[in-house]
C-alpha cells in the first residue's frame, strides 16, 4: 500500500465514524488517494458535485482526520476523475441529414391573432 493509500485509509476510518452511512456512501466512498508527497494528499473524487460537497461541508472534518493521521500538517487537493477514458461527443453541424431548411415557416391553419377564437370576425382591440 502506498503512503497516499495508507494516509487516506486512516483518514477514511476517522471520517466514516463521524458521518452517517448515507453521507459516507454518497460523498466519501468513491474517493481514492492518488498521491502523497509528504505535505500534500491528492484525493480523487468521481464528480464535481462531490468535490464541492467536500469543500463546502466536510473540509474541516477531513482536515481534522488528516491532522490526526499524520504528524505533519497535510494539505488536501481534490481532483475530479470521472473515468479513465474520455467521453467523445460528435456533433454534425451540417443539417443536410435532415433535408434542406425551409425558407419560411409552413402556413398555420390556426386563426390569426386579429380574428375571434371562432375565426369568423375580427377582434376589436379598443
Amino acid at each position: 500500500m502506498t503512503d497516499a493509500a495508507q494516509l487516506w485509509a486512516a483518514c477514511a476510518t476517522t471520517i466514516r465514524g463521524e458521518v452517517s452511512d448515507a453521507v459516507w456512501q454518497s460523498t466519501f466512498n468513491n474517493a481514492a488517494a492518488r498521491e502523497f508527497d509528504g505535505r500534500r494528499l491528492v484525493l480523487s473524487v468521481p464528480s464535481l458535485v462531490i468535490k464541492e460537497r467536500i469543500e463546502g461541508r466536510y473540509l474541516p472534518l477531513v482536515r481534522d482526520a488528516l491532522a490526526g493521521a499524520s504528524a505533519d500538517e497535510v494539505e488536501l487537493q481534490l481532483l475530479v476523475e470521472t473515468d479513465d477514458s474520455p467521453v467523445e461527443v460528435h456533433v454534425d453541424p451540417a443539417p443536410s441529414a435532415l433535408g434542406p431548411l425551409p425558407d419560411k415557416p409552413p402556413a398555420d391553419d390556426a386563426p390569426s391573432s386579429s380574428t375571434s377564437p371562432a375565426g369568423d370576425a375580427p377582434l376589436s382591440l379598443e
